[in-house]
């Protein structure tokens, strides 16, 4: 046999075996689950539905990081949540809160998001500042915590808010009660230098649907939604806890002139085999172990829970949940509270090139965001492999004025 021959013959033997063991893989695959419903989540819940669903704050990029899912953005439709202009994924920033549906989770806790939609809770001026850790707006006390990302200057952090100052904040809410005001756990906050529209948040009081106004929170002035009528939530009643978009400037007769009103409690989530959610709980556990999260109902009844049981899960703690949708409601694997996690590599990731390098002040700009390095731990290289271009993995935390990322480490 001559040698042109033979390796004819060895290509096709290749081919053989390469169709060979694809199909064996294709076996496998299908046998785990990767074909869609009737999979098993790493909880052990079985689903009915399709591919994931996340909700929580944006923690990284390389594409985009939310609740420790690592969500490939590249062909992902991006909607904002109160209007309907066209938006690019460019727009996410870290600490914004996100809802995205995507495939299903990879082992590698990878997925590839297919629609992502974003909205921030409150746009307005500061009135007060209470101590340096919080900041009211429209009568809602912004709370400052330490993994809040300040996006104020390209140095400076929340500390530098001033009363006068306008931003736009996302985060937790949780509307005001008979004995606390209404408060936002802001996950991020930016400064708005001249702002369009404002938002206000709260629960509707002195409803007039004669006159179309009504009050919200602890806001004196009155809002007209006189000309949006036929996009008012049909389910618009006192008491009901709305996110009003007005115009900055007030009507003649001094009315805040509503140009959208969103009920963020009315949350209907399509059935989806994974989903993780993060936030505030608004609604208390039952009997039946049945809670809210964000106006989502959660079932978890078959849970892991937290070492403090259903005692720790009450209204207003912030927690983590896992588990699958089922008919509209998060049936949970494992309920977490974020303050009983223990990430030792930090709560943020970042993937890509290094810009602005910095070896005095020992930071660099990565996807945008500050990082310092002075205490990080390097990989595959050392600080002095640091370059523009280069590219690395950062993990670590916000810093405490909420400007930048301290590394914990760097690999390259």
């Amino acid at each position: 046999m001559n040698s042109i021959h033979s390796l004819s013959v060895f290509s096709r033997l290749s081919r053989s075996w390469r169709s060979l063991v694809a199909l064996a893989l294709l076996a496998v695959i299908t046998a785990c689950g990767g074909g869609g419903g009737g999979s098993t989540t790493a909880g052990g819940v079985t689903g009915g539905g399709t591919g994931s669903f996340a909700s929580g704050p944006i923690t990284g990029f390389g594409s985009i990081i939310v609740n420790g899912v690592r969500y490939d953005d590249s062909s992902a439709t991006v909607k904002a949540e109160d209007d309907d202009d066209g938006h690019d994924r460019s727009e996410l920033k870290l600490g914004m809160m996100v809802t995205i549906n995507g495939s299903a989770v990879s082992p590698g806790s990878t997925a590839t998001a297919s629609a992502i939609t974003f909205a921030s809770e409150i746009e307005g001026t500061i009135t007060a500042k209470i101590g340096t850790k919080t900041l009211v707006v429209h009568g809602v006390n912004v709370l400052i915590t330490s993994t809040t990302v300040c996006e104020i200057t390209a140095t400076t952090g929340c500390a530098s808010l001033n009363v006068g100052d306008n931003i736009e904040v996302h985060g937790f809410f949780a509307p005001s009660t008979g004995t606390a005001t209404a408060t936002l756990t802001a996950t991020r906050i930016e400064l708005k230098a001249a702002p369009t529209f404002l938002k206000l948040r709260g629960a509707i009081s002195n409803l007039n649907t004669a006159s179309k106004t009504f009050n919200i929170g602890t806001q004196t002035a009155t809002v007209t939604y006189a000309g949006i009528t036929s996009s008012v939530p049909a389910s618009l009643t006192n008491g009901l806890v709305v996110r009003v978009k007005v115009k900055i400037v007030k009507t003649p007769a001094g009315l805040w002139d509503a140009v959208r009103i969103k009920v963020p409690g009315e949350r209907k989530v399509e059935d989806h085999d994974e989903a993780k959610l993060e936030g505030l709980i608004t609604a208390a556990i039952d009997a039946s172990k049945t809670f809210s999260v964000n106006g989502l109902k959660v079932d978890a009844s078959k849970a892991t829970l937290p070492a403090g049981g259903t005692a720790s899960l009450v209204v207003g703690a912030r927690v983590e949940v896992e588990g699958k949708i089922v008919a509209g409601v998060l049936v949970a694997s494992k309920v977490e509270l974020e303050n009983e996690k223990n990430n030792v590599e930090g709560n943020n990731e970042l993937h890509g090139a290094i810009s602005a390098l910095d070896t005095t002040l020992k930071t660099f700009s990565l996807r945008g965001i500050t990082v310092d390095y002075s205490a990080a731990s390097f990989s595959r290289g050392s600080a002095s492999n640091l370059a523009n271009g280069a590219l690395v993995e950062v993990k670590g935390d916000v810093s405490a004025d909420g400007a930048k990322i301290k590394a914990k480490s760097v690999k390259f």
